[in-house]
């Protein structure tokens, strides 16, 4: 793997082993997750304009397979197939479901997702550390019955929030020079390109309802409003 990867990755083992020690918050977790995928596209950005000073071919995308930990499809899944689609989308790549199974697929440069890969283990791992956090401060005389429709609000707002300010972020960067918005076009049709090759044409994946627990809605939401995201990485 490519050095600079390397460091990429070695930066999220790092931001990992402080968030185990210390009980990094998820403001930390997305504010650093914002940090790497800007020195990724900084990466893609480089590696294009070698391409084309070199008259290089395009890098082979790859399928990859991962394992989401939970039935896709289902109301305990629905927060990280959002997750895990705007982490492919910001990071030149693209997923495919197998609906009813944990499996994933995703498509791009092995490099990409590497990155995509840890991030999203890494993100899963601190918004469900939150949703804990929250659920041991709400008190509710119903906290029982509330339980399912807590959990699943709260890790479905905070998901799309900061899935949300992850976009921002690469709708930023894709306009910032000419370079970064032709390197957008050329690596979303190579891409899409190679995931029709693999598929074909696909379904679109149907989400299940979304839970309205508004006190679990309004405190993921607010979450991901406070993450700061233009911390970055030393």
């Amino acid at each position: 793997m490519n050095n600079d990867i390397d460091a990429i990755i070695e930066k999220i083992n790092h931001l990992q082993r402080l968030s185990t020690d210390s009980g990094a918050t998820v403001h930390e977790a997305a504010s650093a997750a914002a940090a790497i995928q800007r020195l990724l596209f900084t990466y893609n950005l480089t590696m294009y304009e070698v391409r084309l000073q070199t008259k290089a071919d395009a890098p082979r995308y790859g399928k990859h397979t991962m394992n989401m930990g939970t039935k896709i499809g289902t109301p305990t899944n629905n927060w990280k197939s959002l997750l895990i689609q705007y982490l492919c989308m910001t990071n030149f790549c693209k997923v495919a479901f197998y609906s009813g199974t944990d499996r994933c697929e995703i498509v791009g440069a092995a490099e990409n997702v590497e990155v995509v890969n840890h991030m999203f283990n890494w993100l899963v791992e601190e918004l469900s550390a939150a949703k804990k956090r929250a659920w041991k401060a709400y008190d509710s005389y119903y906290r029982k019955e509330e339980y399912v429709s807590f959990h699943r609000s709260f890790l479905e707002t905070a998901a799309k929030t900061v899935a949300s300010r992850l976009y921002a972020i690469y709708v930023e960067q894709q306009g910032s020079s000419t370079g970064s918005t032709a390197l957008v076009i050329q690596s979303n049709k190579e891409v899409d390109e190679a995931f029709e090759s693999y598929y074909g044409k696909t379904k679109t994946l149907k989400s299940p309802k979304e839970q309205h627990h508004y006190t679990a809605r309004a405190m993921g939401y607010q979450t991901g409003k406070e993450i700061q995201l233009q911390t970055t990485l030393s």
